[in-house]
């Protein structure tokens, strides 16, 4: 008799490293009224983010707050990008 747990290497949970992790952390500290210390460096990431323009600014640190890890077939997982910021 086989045992089947549903559980293979393909549900295996995936830890978020880089932009993308720091970019959801970013998130959740935005919003919370009293910022902890584990949150300095990803608010510290998303307001390094700066233009000479304030839209390019807004533009770019939207587009980092909306980073994702996507799965692509046969590529291994990727992930979307923000441009470097300029200063």
């Amino acid at each position: 008799m086989a045992f089947n747990t549903g559980w293979s290497e393909e549900n295996t949970p995936q830890v978020l490293e880089g932009d993308v992790r720091l970019a959801c952390e970013a998130k959740l500290c935005l919003t919370s009224p009293n910022s902890p210390s584990e949150c300095e460096q990803s608010l510290n990431r998303y307001f390094s983010i700066r233009f000479k323009k304030a839209r390019d600014t807004i533009n770019a640190r939207n587009r980092f707050l909306n980073l994702r890890l996507t799965s692509q077939p046969n590529s291994g997982t990727q992930f979307s990008s923000v441009p470097s910021s300029q200063q």
